[in-house]
């Protein structure tokens, strides 16, 4: 990556998004441009959220990230679950009708309390960000493939981070970072 910019913070959002905007003002030009973003739209990541950083004059296009998504998926219907390969594929070629029909099949079954809980989370999880769940390509964006960038690319700085039983100060992980 050729002349970076990062923007971390363990303080006020605020501050952050205002820090943001003034450099992407001050370094691009992005009116009539489209921005590409993505996230797993978990707390402090969903859609309105970032999209809302885009500047002014500028196109966003959010996008669920794929991996997250499919991985949320398998954990509540189960990793080798014939009813899980069928919601991802579902899910894959965004067909809502099919993923509701493989969700209420999976609910008839004899679930626990957990499961069902569980499965209700990904039920909300999934209607609310169906729409950000379509590929580029769905999208009119033939040329775009990928999007993102690779998060095991962030893996040294986030285990180090959120590894279990750490916890820190504010300024202790303004250090860290």
């Amino acid at each position: 990556i050729i002349n970076r910019h990062d923007f971390l913070s363990v303080g006020h959002q605020g501050r952050l998004e205002a820090r943001l905007s003034d450099y992407l003002d001050r370094h691009y030009k992005l009116a009539g441009q489209t921005i590409f973003l993505a996230s797993d739209a978990g707390p402090g990541y969903e859609p309105a959220k970032l999209l809302s950083l885009v500047p002014q004059g500028a196109h966003g296009e959010y996008f669920l990230d794929r991996y997250h998504c499919l991985q949320k998926i398998e954990h509540t219907l189960g990793h080798h679950n014939e009813l899980a390969m069928r919601a991802i594929k579902a899910v894959r070629h965004h067909d809502q009708a099919e993923l509701t029909i493989i969700l209420d099949t999976y609910e008839s079954q004899n679930l626990t309390e957990k499961q069902a809980d569980e499965l209700m989370r990904l039920r909300k999880y999934l209607q609310r960000n169906w729409r950000y769940i379509l590929s580029p390509q769905m999208r009119g964006f033939k040329d775009i493939h990928l999007i993102g960038s690779v998060e095991s690319s962030h893996r040294a700085f986030t285990y180090r981070m959120k590894k279990q039983g750490k916890s820190w100060t504010e300024q202790g992980a303004k250090a860290m970072i």
